[in-house]
């Protein structure tokens, strides 16, 4: 919720979305129920948001592939469905129907460093390589002050995903960055800035890098 605490410290009144929602009343958010992982919990989410509108969005979503999904097809299917498919269908539907046509707005969508770099997670490149391809065409199409960007980042300490990695695989980031890593509080400013930017310092459609560009 470091994004969360950013973007209220700047006064702006911030919904969150999670798989299952809990009580949040330290961060003040409100909490919307989304599994993008399940098309009717997707319909449901874009139904319930009615008439919002919205300066900033921020998606984080994605995660890395499991060795089941790696070993089954219909698993496999399942997380490309989830993490293209329907990932590309909520964020084109905020961008059209729910950033604030009326003022400065922007979607931001965290990709990853993987985009543009070999990855020993093989999927999770392909899908993160695809959402920048996504985001930089549905960003032409926007009409301006609409903008959606991409941004690349490298692994983040203290993360859920740094946190599930083996110690392994941690080091080998560490060391390929020349021990540069961002941690959470570090990178959830760097991301809050570039949300921030104006349409005349930011290009939509663009993908932008935080921290170290690292092999």
């Amino acid at each position: 919720m470091e994004i969360g605490k950013l973007a209220q410290q700047d006064e702006y009144n911030v919904h969150a979305t999670l798989r299952n929602p809990i009580s949040d009343s330290i961060y003040r958010s409100q909490i919307h129920e989304l599994d993008i992982s399940k098309a009717k919990s997707l319909e449901i989410f874009l139904d319930g948001l009615g008439n919002y509108k919205f300066e900033r969005i921020i998606s984080f979503i994605g995660k890395t592939s499991t060795q089941e999904e790696r070993e089954s097809l219909p698993s496999l299917q399942r997380y490309y469905e989830t993490y293209t498919c329907n990932l590309f269908v909520l964020l084109e539907h905020l961008a059209r129907n729910h950033l604030d046509g009326t003022s400065d707005s922007q979607l931001t969508a965290l990709a990853s460093r993987s985009a543009n770099h070999a990855s020993f997670d093989i999927h999770y490149s392909s899908v993160k390589g695809a959402l920048v391809s996504y985001v930089r065409s549905l960003g032409k199409q926007l009409e301006l002050p609409k903008r959606i960007i991409s941004i690349s980042s490298g692994l983040i300490v203290g993360s859920k995903m740094y946190l599930e990695m083996s110690e392994d695989v941690r080091n080998s980031h560490k060391l390929r960055s020349g021990g540069t890593l961002l941690n959470v509080k570090q990178a959830a400013k760097e991301i809050w800035e570039k949300s921030l930017l104006s349409h005349v310092s930011c290009e939509s459609g663009a993908n932008y890098l935080i921290g170290t560009d690292y092999p």
